[in-house]
């Protein structure tokens, strides 16, 4: 079981640092807005669209690295079986909730200051 869980894990961090690298060096030039990170505080301006791909950009390949990881350090603290599944799954969770959530968040709060 562990090993189809190191599997589908790497293959989830795989996809998040893909997506992530593409947020951050391929997104579309502004005002095409087709190939991004979709947010409307995003779509405001060239500088608000370029700041949330490259902060999503970042925030998913950062995760893809801390999650490459936590599978193995999960099992190095002794979690098995269901208890690993419920931390990897609520993990894995947590991480798309963050990628879509803390740029717009970060856009948001830019906006209020200007």
């Amino acid at each position: 079981m562990t090993a189809a869980i190191l599997l589908i894990n790497l293959v989830f961090c795989l996809i998040l640092a893909g997506t992530g690298w593409f947020l951050y060096k391929k997104h579309s030039a502004w005002p095409d807005i087709s190939a991004g990170y979709h947010h409307r505080a995003a779509a405001e301006s060239r500088e608000s669209w370029e700041k949330g791909n490259r902060l999503a950009g970042i925030v998913c390949m950062a995760e893809g690295g801390v999650l490459l990881l936590a599978v193995p350090l999960l099992r190095l603290a002794g979690l098995t079986g269901g208890p690993l599944i419920a931390v990897w799954i609520g993990l894995m969770a947590s991480a798309v909730l963050l990628a879509v959530f803390l740029p717009a968040c970060a856009l948001k709060n830019r906006g209020n200051r200007s």
